[in-house]
Formats: C-alpha cells, sequence, structure tokens
C-alpha cells in the first residue's frame, strides 16, 4: 500500500493521490488507502496487502464478528498500522483526517468533466522539481481549462509558468475556492511548500465560478486622533475635522443601518454613557437632516482579542499615555454591561 511506501508522510501521500486523480483515465484506490493503511509482509506472496479493511476499533477491526483464529487472513496489529491506530470509524469523526481529506479531493474532481475526459497538455517549466500540465475539455461553447501544478522536490520550489494563452484567465484554486492574481503576458509564478499540489480553474474574469470565494476586502488606512482622557474631546479641533471630513464620510456608506444620504455629516454631540467610565461615549451624526446614534468605545491595543471591533474601527486612538482603536462600542462587552447597569439604574444620559 501507498503509506508504508512514503514512510506515513502525509504530504507525499496527499501530492501522489492529486496526480492519480488529476491524470487522464479512471482512478482506481486500492481499498485502505484512503485512511492510510498497511501492510503485513510477514504474510506470503500478495497476501501482506490482503489483510482485513480496518473498520473500527472492534473486534477483526469491524471486517468481521468471527472468531480471529477462523479468519482467512489476520488483521493488522502493528503499533502504527493496526486497526487500533487506523480506522474509518476514527478519521470519519477527524474533519482533518486523511479520509475526509479524499472525500474532499474526490468531491471537487467529480465536479468538472476535464479530468474524466479532458485532454492533457504538458507544461515544461525551468525547474524541474515542479510537475505542471493543462486539463482542458470542451462542451458546446464552454472550455474549461484546469491547471495542475506539483512540486516533487521536500524542499519549497518556485516556478514560473508560461500561460500566455490564457491571459486573462484567473486562477481559482480549487479545494479553497480563493482566486490568484490574474495571468498576464509575462511568465506567471508560482511557490509551492515541500511536495505541494495545487489545481486551479482558469475562469474568465467576468464568469467566476459558482463555488469561488471572494476575497476578503482590504481595510482602509486609519487615521490617528487624540484625546487626553475623554471621548468627548474628539469634538474639538483638528480631531473633528478629521472625523467629518474623513473618517465618516467612509465609514457611514459601509453600514448596514445607513440610509445613504450623501451630505456631509456632522458631529452633535459625543456624550459619556457613564461619568465613572470614559471609554464609551454615545455619539450623534447629523447628514441631510437626519440623526444617526453611534457608540464610540476605546479599545486598548493590549486588549485586541476579537476580531470584531478591529473590523469596525473608525480611528487609531492615542489616549494620555495609551493607544488603540476608536470602534463601535457595540461591539465591546464593556459597553453592554454599561448599558445594563443604566437601565437598571434609571439613568438619564445627557
Amino acid at each position: 500500500r501507498l503509506a508504508p511506501l512514503v514512510e506515513r508522510d502525509r504530504r507525499r501521500i496527499e501530492l501522489l493521490h492529486s496526480l492519480l486523480l488529476s491524470m487522464p483515465g479512471t482512478p482506481t484506490l486500492y481499498y485502505g488507502d484512503e485512511i492510510g493503511m498497511g501492510d503485513n509482509i510477514y504474510l506470503g506472496d500478495r497476501d501482506g496487502v490482503r489483510t482485513p479493511m480496518q473498520w473500527s476499533v472492534d473486534r477483526n477491526g469491524g471486517f468481521s464478528r468471527a472468531d480471529p483464529a477462523k479468519l482467512v487472513l489476520p488483521p493488522i496489529l502493528d503499533p502504527l498500522y493496526g486497526y487500533q491506530t487506523i480506522n474509518v470509524e476514527a478519521q470519519a469523526r477527524d474533519p482533518h483526517s486523511l479520509l475526509n481529506w479524499m472525500r474532499r479531493l474526490l468531491a471537487v474532481r467529480s465536479q468538472q468533466k476535464a479530468f474524466g475526459r479532458g485532454s492533457l497538455k504538458m507544461l515544461a517549466p525551468s525547474n524541474r522539481r515542479i510537475l505542471a500540465y493543462l486539463r482542458e475539455y470542451a462542451e458546446g461553447e464552454r472550455q474549461d481549462s484546469i491547471l495542475c501544478v506539483a512540486n516533487l522536490s521536500r524542499a519549497a520550489q518556485a516556478v514560473e509558468l508560461d500561460l500566455a494563452s490564457h491571459a486573462g484567465k484567473v486562477p481559482v484554486e480549487m479545494i479553497g475556492g480563493m482566486s490568484f492574481p490574474p495571468i498576464g503576458e509575462l511568465t506567471y509564478l508560482l511557490t509551492l511548500p515541500p511536495y505541494g499540489f495545487y489545481w486551479f480553474y482558469l475562469a474568465d474574469a467576468t464568469q467566476m465560478p459558482s463555488w469561488h470565494v471572494a476575497a476578503d476586502e482590504r481595510l482602509p488606512e486609519l487615521p490617528t486622533l487624540v484625546v487626553k482622557q475623554r471621548l468627548g474631546e474628539l469634538l474639538q479641533g483638528a480631531s473633528r475635522n478629521i472625523l467629518e471630513g474623513e473618517t465618516l464620510p467612509a465609514y457611514l456608506p459601509k453600514r448596514r443601518w445607513f440610509a445613504g444620504e450623501k451630505g456631509q455629516p456632522r458631529l452633535c454631540y459625543i456624550v459619556p454613557l457613564d461619568e465613572a467610565e470614559p471609554r464609551c461615549a454615545l455619539c450623534e451624526v447629523e447628514i441631510d437632516g437626519l440623526r444617526y446614534q453611534l457608540p464610540l468605545g476605546f479599545l486598548d491595543a493590549d486588549q485586541r482579542g476579537d476580531s470584531l471591533p478591529q473590523l469596525l474601527a473608525l480611528a487609531r486612538l492615542r489616549r494620555g499615555r495609551k493607544v488603540g482603536l476608536l470602534t463601535d462600542a457595540a461591539s465591546l462587552p464593556l459597553f453592554a454591561r454599561k448599558v445594563l447597569a443604566q437601565l437598571r439604574a434609571e439613568a438619564v444620559i445627557a
């Protein structure tokens, strides 16, 4: 079987299966290879790879309830490859197991006719440690092209591929669904980890596949505001000019609750939610006669655990000696606690 031949190296097992499933023809998996089963080399002839399938940790690996002495061939009891260590039941419960990885790869392959029926065109990169080829399939007006790249080396490798005939196409990595930079007239540069591989669907930029995952929007560069103690000081001087002229016009249109007014935002007031707690405040913004209340909070740089407050940040904020983010206070646990405390106390914020 494959696993003992590559010394149980998961990277090489995945690489060889990727080559098997992306080459022309009908791929055949020998039973047990999908979970990394081993052999019993002490059995004669071909019996070493004919041991019972390892389904679970039950008697005889779940293959049979019979007396073990009555089996034609004994199950593997090796500490590395035995059924107590490697079996279908355990791997089915592990999302990162070889079995579940194989299922995902087979699912990707089954979605593309190019793998089973398409033509094969070998590429000739200058780096001979890289194997690269195109699988292409045409059906009516539809033309599918899949780029397969494999690193056969135990070291990370870089490769330049001549893909000028596919200029303008966008390589979409088929397992993760992420898009790579578009192909141009120059050679296409890729880097691969040791024994790594890629399957790319070469898609038109205007017709991305349905399983494509759009890249996250790049976070904007945040301006830096300065206050001595309280957030109400943002209404003064340069900080107010930055908030009204730069920060709020860029921030508000990205909020789902914003009605989409085109006017210039104006800060009406910023009042602390609790006089004893200067890190949270209520802000009111007016645009074209409509007013919005925006809770503001200070997130210290030492407290950046959750990603949500960072995604909702309006600006960097220097507060005395501390540096952090001015963010939507609704994303901070402190704000929720203060709101509940004020409700219990029937406090009036003014």
